[in-house]
């Protein structure tokens, strides 16, 4: 009797083979999909119709969802497939990142999932995917990738690269941008160049020469102006003037892209200086005089 136990419950090892070796379905736990009664077990009877109401619901704040229901996970999943997150990295990743309650927690979740190398560059890669396509800009993102390149050993140094690596990508594909997606990127951005993880001379990666090429001169230029304008004045508004005239210095090993910026802080910046937080006079005619035109009035 005991024999036939044990060879019934051998029958069961392909199924948790299953769990254990998917990609997906090895990373969550039971926890996450246990029901939360909506009464207490213990004292008093169900209320009337509770097999109807979601247990374990997930709740929302923004346009983050977070809790741990089994209801929110199906929710995500769909989500993703919706996203086209065609793998299951990306789906757990995106999970992970939408399922959070805030970015502590966001960044343990992604962390956890982190067992490769290139694991790395895929929770960077839907960080930013989910970032741009949001309706409005989020700052959770911003702050989730700058609190992910400050996680303990060496995943800080393989985040900190793997988010100028993502960043770059995005860059070359800034001429396809919806105007959300615009603005939301180069408030992403901007962030990121405050916390020294990119640099302003990244922008030589914009894809100008593949537009100019394909003849689409006019449709890419306006979204990479807008998005230099917004680079731009959000240095003006957030940097100090030194950080200021150093990374438009950089820019002169690149003559195209200086002449580019230079016009762009000229013809677009200049005049919407009046609508600018702060004292940013000082720093527009620095950054004009390190492009090379010094001779040009930001007065009254």
């Amino acid at each position: 009797k005991s024999k036939g136990s044990f060879k019934a419950m051998d029958r069961l090892n392909p199924i948790r083979a299953w769990f254990t070796s998917s990609h997906l379905l090895k990373r969550l736990k039971f926890v996450d999909f246990q029901l939360e009664p909506p009464w207490d077990l213990l004292a008093g009877s169900p209320p009337d119709g509770w097999w109807k109401k979601p247990m374990g619901a997930a709740r929302r704040t923004g346009t983050m969802a977070v809790g741990t229901g089994s209801a929110e996970q199906n929710e995500l999943l769909v989500l993703a497939q919706a996203q086209r997150m065609t793998t299951d990295q990306r789906r757990g990743m995106f999970i992970a990142i939408m399922g959070a309650e805030d970015v502590r927690h966001a960044v343990a979740r992604v962390s956890e999932l982190i067992k490769k190398p290139k694991q790395v560059e895929e929770a960077v890669t839907v960080l930013l995917h989910c970032c741009i396509t949001e309706k409005a800009y989020n700052p959770f993102y911003a702050a989730l990738a700058v609190a992910l390149t400050n996680v303990p050993g060496v995943l800080a140094k393989r985040f900190a690269h793997a988010v100028k690596a993502g960043v770059t990508n995005q860059l070359r594909e800034v001429h396809t941008f919806s105007p959300t997606s615009l603005a939301s990127f180069v408030m992403f951005f901007g962030k990121m160049m405050d916390k020294g993880l990119i640099v302003l001379a990244a922008i030589r990666f914009l894809a100008i020469s593949e537009a100019l090429d394909a003849g689409q001169a006019s449709d890419i230029m306006s979204n990479v102006g807008l998005f230099l304008r917004g680079v731009l004045e959000h240095m003006l508004q957030k940097m100090d003037l030194v950080i200021v005239e150093g990374a438009c210095t950089e820019l002169r090993k690149y003559e195209d892209l200086r002449e580019m910026v230079l016009l762009v802080a000229r013809t677009q910046v200049a005049p919407r200086i009046h609508r600018l937080k702060g004292d940013v006079k000082p720093k527009l005619a620095a950054m004009l005089e390190c492009l090379g035109r010094s001779d040009f009035d930001v007065s009254d």
